[in-house]
């Protein structure tokens, strides 16, 4: 079963770096049912500045160590593969090169 979770950090969580979140996060893991580990997709600044160019971020679900909220959905192979793509095309395609990416017409969408 191909899932999909939704995770929400709130301010003040702990963080695998011995830090705080400031400001709280919010990401999303996808999963295909096997031993593997859930892979791990979120967004955040380049440089731990609020108003700063962003990256995509692979490793929120060990780094913040707790949640206010997480929602699974089940997702067909389809959905998982375009997640996955697209995940891996955004920490490819840093800042403006992403953006750019993102609103041409021949980027895969779920």
């Amino acid at each position: 079963m191909y899932t999909l979770t939704v995770k929400i950090a709130g301010a003040g969580t702990p963080l695998a770096d011995g830090d705080k979140s400031v400001a709280g996060h919010m990401w999303y893991s996808i999963h295909d049912g096997s031993d593997n580990k859930p892979l791990s997709f979120g967004f955040g600044s380049a440089h731990g500045k609020s108003s700063d160019i962003g990256e995509t971020t692979e490793k929120d679900d060990s780094y913040y160590l707790s949640t206010i909220y997480t929602g699974q959905i089940e997702i067909i192979q389809e959905q998982y593969n375009k997640q996955a793509k697209n995940a891996i095309l955004a920490s490819l395609l840093k800042g403006d090169a992403y953006l750019t990416a993102k609103h041409n017409p021949t980027f895969a969408r779920w």
